[in-house]
């Protein structure tokens, strides 16, 4: 982040305390924009604009965006998957037990 901090401060002219500032109000922005449960990854997306060791440098924000993007679709995919099964097995019951409250016990003494 501190390459992000830096350029603010080369391009616009803002002080470190400014591009800090700008920097956690986009994050902010972006993370109330976003679901609940892929919000907190903006964090540790945002704390990864650096270059580490392991992860080497992307060639700019929008190559960083777009892989952040596409791991937010990935996990939203995920979490829509399990939310459709859950709606299922819920349903299910619910016809079960419409199914058995309706038919006065009489699916149990067939079984």
């Amino acid at each position: 982040m501190q390459e992000l901090i830096q350029q603010l401060k080369d391009k616009v002219g803002l002080t470190e305390d400014q591009a800090s500032q700008a920097i956690n109000t986009v994050k902010d922005f972006v993370k109330s924009k976003l679901p609940a449960a892929i919000a907190g990854n903006v964090d540790n997306w945002f704390a990864g604009l650096g270059t580490t060791p392991e992860q080497p440098k992307k060639a700019g924000l929008m190559d960083q965006a777009e892989d952040f993007l596409e791991g937010a679709s990935d996990k939203m995919e995920d979490w829509a998957e399990k939310a459709k099964d859950k709606a299922s097995d819920i349903m299910k019951e619910a016809k079960d037990k419409l199914s058995h409250l309706f038919d006065g016990g009489k699916s149990d003494e067939k079984k």
